[in-house]
């Protein structure tokens, strides 16, 4: 059974007249991978910053194993942090980078060396132990500074944008490296990132914040397939927003668009239908096709004037007339 390991209540943050985070109650369990997405601005960063002791609240609540986090400095926290600029020491090894922490806390010698040598070796960093930041690339960098922040054994590891300075490849290979890290010891990680394939791909729940507030949190799964708003379906991949009406008849269930109706519809791209010589269904006509590498993206506008946009593994040509469907299943309303 999951523990809560971080509790957020009612929290508020206000720099000056500007009311940045605005009533965020959260909860996070031990070990879990937790992601904070949104565009920039969102809060995303304050709500990290308030958890590492370098901001507080201007009202609610933040515990950490049920006692109250915010009296306690941000050097006494059980919290470590890892940014995207890897703030490594220049003129230290691989080796010293790790270990400065642990020197500082006066830990005996043998122990500092057997847990840099595990983390070296979780890392996958023991052949590089002896170089400085400057010999190593990003990646390995961005390591070093995951491990200097692992090796303190912190109860929670707050990475704030840590993969964004990295070229997509590097990219996606440490977002495996960072999660299999997670799984192999079991630490609680708070992450920050505005790119929805790396929450998607990396978290155990995913909460999507707009203007200082919550608007989702669950896996990304379930927020891919059933986002609770508009903002969501349009952040956390691509939408088609239609407004309007199920119409049954003939035995069959199809969609009309009414921009009076009181109901709104998200439907994902691949669960949208282009058919050919069909009566049924919203009339359009096809714009654009064009090869993603795996599937086409067809564009065609509605009578509306509404573009809807579509996942097929086949192209439409321009000017093509066709008639829009999708399953009812596949269409949440928001």
């Amino acid at each position: 059974m999951s523990r809560k390991l971080i509790e957020l209540k009612n929290v508020v943050k206000n720099f000056g007249k500007n009311e940045i985070i605005k009533n965020i109650s959260l909860d996070v369990d031990e070990g879990e991978f937790l992601t904070l997405l949104g565009p920039s601005g969102c809060g995303k960063t304050t709500i990290l910053r308030m958890l590492a002791g370098f901001e507080t609240p201007t009202s609610g609540e933040i515990l950490l194993d049920g006692e109250d986090l915010i009296p306690v400095p941000a050097n006494r926290r059980q919290i470590n942090t890892v940014f995207q600029s890897y703030a490594l020491f220049p003129h230290m090894t691989v080796r010293g980078n790790i270990a400065y922490g642990m020197k500082m806390k006066h830990i005996p010698a043998r122990e500092i060396e057997e847990r840099v040598d595990e983390m070296l070796a979780l890392t996958q960093l023991e052949s590089l132990a002896d170089r400085k930041p400057a010999q190593l690339s990003g990646g390995q960098q961005q390591r070093v500074a995951i491990a200097r922040s692992l090796v303190n054994r912190p109860k929670v590891l707050l990475l704030d944008e840590p993969l964004g300075a990295l070229d997509l490849h590097l990219r996606k290979s440490m977002q495996i490296e960072l999660k299999r890290l997670q799984r192999k010891l079991g630490t609680t990680y708070v992450y920050v990132t505005h790119d929805q394939e790396e929450a998607m791909t990396m978290s155990d729940r995913v909460v999507v914040m707009h203007e200082g507030r919550t608007e989702q949190c669950d896996t990304a799964r379930q927020i891919y397939k059933y986002p609770a708003t508009e903002f969501v379906s349009q952040f956390l991949g691509e939408a088609n927003l239609f407004t309007g009406t199920y119409v049954h008849g003939d035995g069959e269930v199809y969609f009309r668009q009414d921009a009076g109706a009181a109901d709104t519809y998200a439907v994902r791209p691949e669960k949208i239908h282009f058919v050919l010589n069909a009566s049924k269904g919203m009339p359009a006509v096809v714009t654009e096709s064009t090869f993603m590498g795996n599937v086409y993206r067809n564009c065609a506008k509605l009578e509306s004037g509404q573009i809807c946009f579509a996942l097929d593994d086949r192209p439409y040509n321009p000017g093509t007339e066709v008639r829009i469907s999708f399953a009812p299943e596949d269409a949440c309303r928001v």
